[in-house]
Parts: C-alpha cells; structure tokens; sequence
C-alpha cells in the first residue's frame, strides 16, 4: 500500500498513502512506537505531529535539512518547494 521499507530519516518528504489524508505531503520529524510522527505546518504542526503506519506513507525520495526547520512556516516552505520541484522534474531539497 504505501512505504515498505524499515525506517524514515528525518527531514525526509512522505505523502500519505492510505487515510482520509490521503495524497497530502508532509515532512517527517522521526519515529515513535512503531510510527512515523509527521508534519504539514497546517493542520499537523511541529508542536502536535501526527502518528502514521509506516506502511501507509510514501517516500517520495526527497529530504529537507532539519537544522533549517524551526517554525511550522517553515515546514510549509520545504513542502511547497517539493510540490515545485515535483512539477518540474525532481531536485534535492536541503
């Protein structure tokens, strides 16, 4: 369905693959308890990730760098940029 693979590196761009959020991109922050912890700087701030399956999101093979990340504003950014580089053709984010 989505991701079958063990684990996701923070900063790396996902998109939801199963879920009422499906298609939604979001940033993830790390893993807890067998879960992704997710962010979209919208509805899913940094302050309040979401938890998701691992095996329901997508890796889209993009990464944005953490260290410039302090702010849900930023996070939108990074996603926003990815959106960008997605319908232009692919790029690495960082």
């Amino acid at each position: 369905m989505g991701g079958e693979r063990a684990g996701f590196a923070p900063g790396e761009i996902v998109v939801s693959a199963a879920g009422r959020d499906m298609g939604r991109a979001y940033l993830v922050l790390g893993e807890q308890d067998g879960f992704v912890l997710l962010c979209d700087g919208k509805r899913r701030g940094l302050a309040k990730p979401k938890k998701k399956n691992p095996n329901h999101v997508t890796p889209q093979g993009e990464r944005a760098d953490l260290s410039l990340i302090s702010c849900d504003a930023h996070v939108r950014k990074a996603i926003k940029h990815f959106k960008k580089i997605k319908s232009e053709g692919g790029c690495h984010l960082g």
